[in-house]
């Protein structure tokens, strides 16, 4: 994606700016873990949120899907949530998403791809970061949230290591037959 295609006409050119750097680094490691299972889904842009969608979105184009574009809500406070969207170009045409019986898991990886970026990134000290971290140990949140929690479950099984996430990742995509619900305990 050319940077002309990201937030353009955002009013912050700073928060814009830094969004961008976060942005390129970001894609590239989603991108890296596509080698291993099937093709990466191409981002082209990166738009702003108008005030009555939510804070980000990602939104595939074409069956199956040929290129996504990102809606998001560029914000100081939360600048991690486009970490999660941009995981879902890598999920969405692997394996596990092929597999009716792993689909649902979709958010949990986004979710956990965006607590390992968020340490590298942002030092893991966001809010987001602060209340994903409140699930660990917790098993009633866990198995209720498709989200954090699920995300959670899949960080606590890979020991917090994202070498072992991106492990576990490629195996799951490799042998996809038992259920992640059985494997993380749901």
């Amino acid at each position: 994606m050319n940077y002309s295609d990201f937030l353009p006409g955002v009013a912050d050119i700073g928060l814009r700016n830094i969004l961008w750097r976060l942005y390129c680094p970001v894609e590239n490691e989603a991108m890296s873990l596509c080698n291993h299972v099937k093709s990466w889904i191409p981002i082209q842009r990166v738009f702003e949120a108008q005030p009555q969608d939510g804070d980000g979105d990602w939104i595939w184009h074409g069956k199956p899907a040929q290129w996504a574009e990102i809606r998001l809500r560029p914000k100081n406070d939360d600048m991690g949530i486009i970490f999660h969207e941009v995981f879902h170009s890598t999920f969405h045409e692997s394996p596990l998403w092929y597999d009716s019986q792993n689909e649902s898991w979709g958010d949990g990886f986004c979710d956990a791809f965006r607590y390992y970026m968020e340490e590298m990134q942002l030092g893991g000290q966001s809010a987001w970061s602060k209340n994903f971290k409140t699930y660990f140990g917790d098993y009633n949140r866990q198995k209720q949230d498709k989200y954090r929690g699920w995300g959670s479950l899949i960080v606590l099984h890979n020991n917090l290591d994202y070498e072992k996430f991106k492990r576990f990742w490629i195996e799951r995509n490799k042998e996809s037959n038992t259920p992640l619900s059985t494997i993380l305990g749901i």
